[in-house]
């Protein structure tokens, strides 16, 4: 992840201890000595009244613009500019430390910080997920969802049956998974390749009928696509991307559920 553990945590944390939650008189007690001990520790800025009065429009600047920040951050901010992890200019010229000093510093560490918590979010968003799958796998493993999930399939199944006309696109992957599962589909690895094959034809026409309405750019992808399906049929050679055997697999198993319901159907006319 980006960023040390302890700026992990600083951003982690920040919700829950950041600086509008503190009070005003705790904040009159920690901010000023905390400016006044970055101006003279890490910018070189020299002790008198015009530090005391840049460390007032500090404090204030940090409450209105600012205050969304953990309180170590501030000291955090000069750290890092002072071991070059962010830009940063901290010479406090003639011994005078400024307010455009503080704010350039933390602006800096924004950018810096900002990454930290996209890939906060983005773990937390992974979390989430896989505590929702694992929920939806815990209850289709369970007696009560497994029997929700065949009476699912099954109602689908019937209204595969029950249509006149059925296409692969109306049919799912998923279906095909429910009927091997149920051995209602025993494919053998000869019939697995040739519907493989059928399903590499029906992708091809499926991405030279899409030629025609799109831009530019889709036309390039779509031919460089093509292409390698093409070669891919030639020689053994040629790998497949992952994407592109993503659907071949899919549309061939839609193909075996055409042919499955087809069948049903002719054994229910005779």
């Amino acid at each position: 992840m980006e960023g040390s553990s302890v700026d992990v945590l600083n951003v982690a944390s920040a919700p829950q201890s950041c600086m509008k939650l503190l009070s005003q008189e705790q904040l009159m007690i920690l901010l000023p000595s905390e400016i006044e001990s970055i101006a003279l520790n890490y910018c070189g800025a020299v002790m008198g009244e015009r530090l005391r009065e840049t460390v007032i429009e500090c404090y204030n600047f940090l409450r209105m613009n600012y205050n969304g920040l953990a309180f170590p951050e501030i000291k955090r901010a000069f750290v890092l500019a002072a071991t070059g992890t962010i830009d940063v200019d901290l010479k406090a010229y003639n011994g005078n430390f400024t307010v455009r000093i503080m704010g350039d510093t933390l602006q800096a560490y924004m950018l810096y910080r900002n990454k930290i918590q996209n890939r906060l979010r983005a773990a937390e968003r992974e979390q989430h997920d896989m505590e929702i799958d694992q929920q939806i796998r815990d209850f289709y493993t369970s007696e009560k969802g497994a029997k929700q999930l065949g009476e699912f399939y099954e109602n689908q199944l019937k209204k595969y049956i029950e249509s006149e006309s059925l296409t692969v696109n109306e049919v799912t992957s998923r279906m095909y998974m429910y009927l091997e599962k149920k051995e209602l589909i025993a494919l053998t690895p000869a019939e697995k390749r040739n519907y493989y094959k059928k399903a590499k034809d029906l992708y091809t026409a499926e991405l030279i009928g899409e030629l025609g309405t799109a831009n530019t750019v889709k036309k390039m992808s779509i031919k460089e696509t093509l292409a390698i399906i093409t070669n891919s049929n030639d020689t053994k050679s040629v790998k497949i991307s992952e994407a592109i055997n993503a659907r071949c697999v899919v549309l061939a198993q839609r193909l075996a559920v055409l042919d499955y319901v087809a069948n049903v159907k002719k054994s229910d006319t005779i």
